[in-house]
């Protein structure tokens, strides 16, 4: 019987440019759903055509896992797993692979312009080689490809050409041939933007099939960001909030690292890929339940009928959303929350870090996503510095006007004062004794002010002065307006007296976030 195979890994580089690059939403929607089918619906539709794969449905991602590559011999193809933007295929002879990925290679072309594909093939001896090593391999594999890959040279244009507004690229169309909203000016756009444009209507169904609730109570969901809560003479703030799972990528090389045989191996890292999306989504579906019972209880108003919640990234441990961004922090938390109860559930006991940056509306889409991604990893990097637990986490940034230099170099600017440094974040998703920055006690404080100080903005106002002055400034202000500090953690004396524990601040950052935290 035979032994070597082909192992196969895909991936879609460039994607943060490929779906954040553009300033309008219903183009990072589109883009968003290229990239989930060509990262894991078309390989699986091009694999199962061929009729000779373990594929039983390509659109649900349903796998049989009663066949095996190593004892049917009709079988050319078997997908060992999707998830994490790869797709995982053992082949019985390398020159199928090659097909397959040209296969792919010319639907990205035609249907995906300018979204790039990774491969990277091992050879694999199921009787001698461990196969999680030689997923492990290809994986290496595949970033060294992605690394040293040539990058397209597109050609600009020749002659007399208009140039895309999105993409700067040759103008082959107009949006007007591509289901332009009533009142959208006319532009020109490029044969990638037209393909995200002719899956708006596909990622749409998508969306509704995950939360019916939406439709079934009537309510539609923002296509362009002038759409998530602004009204005249309020504030036009969107949040991007980028979640991701903690140390997700030594969690499938730590299965790849067991002792399994290749047959246990599958078996192990397609469950557990099944039960990250299970999880993951389910978790989704529960924060827009929860904004919708937000919405008709009369907690969160909305604007022209729309929803102010938009997903663009939604998939495995990955989620990037949008909405007011008056809802960023409390959506936030709220899913952290439901991924941590829906992974135990499903028995993976699962944490995430998630970044949300509240910008203006017509903020550059691009960076704002980026400055979201950069907190998520600031949060994971609050994880990592604070062993031996594993714990979500969170952290945010309002861009009140524009961002100059690197988080770091932004927070040492506005936030480092001679006491010390104003901000407390990240915080901690779950109270942990001893700690007191954590996310129940933010919410604690900042509710304390609205209720409490309500009717004493200038006091407020006053506080924040005096916390960037320091603990003499505070011990002032408190002796002088007869106040009391909210009680952050009775434990920690220093903070309800001075507003300060050693060198950290632990009420401006919920001073600050005033404006921008709507309880659900």
């Amino acid at each position: 019987m035979q032994q070597t195979y082909t192992l196969t890994v895909l991936d879609t580089p460039g994607i943060q440019r490929y779906i954040f690059g553009s300033n309008r939403l219903r183009e990072n929607i589109g883009a968003s759903e290229l990239v989930r089918r060509a990262s894991s619906l078309w390989p699986l539709e091009i694999l199962y055509q061929t009729g000779t794969s373990n594929i039983r449905d390509p659109a649900k991602g349903d796998l049989d896992n009663g066949k095996h590559i190593e004892e049917d011999n009709s079988l050319t193809a078997e997908v060992v797993y999707v998830g994490g933007g790869n797709t995982v295929v053992l082949f019985r002879d390398r020159t199928q692979a090659v097909r397959f990925v040209t296969q792919l290679s010319r639907r990205l072309l035609e249907e995906a312009p300018g979204l790039d594909l990774a491969v990277a093939h091992v050879t694999v001896d199921l009787e001698e080689d461990h196969l999680g090593q030689k997923v492990n391999e290809a994986m290496r594999r595949l970033a060294q490809n992605r690394r040293t890959r040539r990058p397209s040279v597109p050609l600009l244009g020749l002659g007399v050409t208009a140039a895309c507004q999105s993409t700067g690229l040759v103008a082959t169309t107009t949006n007007a041939e591509h289901g332009k909203p009533e009142g959208e000016e006319t532009y020109p756009i490029s044969s990638e933007v037209a393909a995200k444009l002719e899956m708006l209507d596909e990622a749409m169904s998508r969306l509704h099939t995950l939360l019916p609730e939406i439709r079934e109570v009537g309510y539609g969901i923002p296509s362009k960001f002038d759409e998530f809560g602004r009204s005249e003479g309020e504030m036009s703030y969107i949040a991007v909030v980028h979640a991701d799972g903690n140390g997700m990528a030594q969690f499938f090389r730590n299965i790849a690292g067991k002792p399994l045989s290749p047959r246990e191996y599958i078996r192990e890292v397609r469950d557990t890929s099944r039960r990250v999306e299970e999880a993951s989504q389910a978790a989704l579906c529960r924060v827009g339940i929860a904004l919708l019972d937000a919405v008709e209880s009369g907690v969160v108003p909305i604007w022209g009928g729309k929803l102010p919640f938009r997903p663009i990234v939604f998939g495995g441990d990955d989620l990037t959303f949008v909405c007011d961004g008056r809802l960023g922090l409390t959506l936030a938390a709220r899913y952290l929350q439901a991924f941590e109860e829906e992974t135990r559930k499903v028995g993976l006991n699962l944490h995430a870090c998630a970044g949300i940056a509240v910008v203006k509306v017509h903020y550059p889409f691009a960076r704002a996503y980026q400055l979201s991604e950069t907190l998520a990893g600031s949060a994971k990097r609050y994880v990592r510095d604070n062993p031996p637990d594993d714990f979500s986490a969170l952290d945010w940034h309002f861009a009140a006007g524009g961002l100059l230099g690197s988080l770091d170099e932004i927070r040492k600017r506005e936030y480092q004062v001679s006491e010390g440094m104003l901000t407390m974040r990240p915080l901690r998703l779950q109270e942990q004794r001893p700690e007191w920055r954590t996310w129940p006690r933010f919410v604690h404080v900042v509710e304390e002010f609205i209720e409490g100080w309500a009717d004493r903005r200038n006091k407020v106002i006053a506080l924040r002065g005096a916390l960037r002055e320091g603990i003499d400034a505070v011990q002032r202000f408190l002796t002088a307006y007869g106040e009391k500090l909210p009680t952050l953690d009775e434990s920690v004396g220093s903070l309800q007296e001075t507003g300060w524990s050693g060198h950290i601040c632990g009420y401006f950052d919920a001073i600050e976030a005033l404006d921008f935290y709507v309880p659900l």
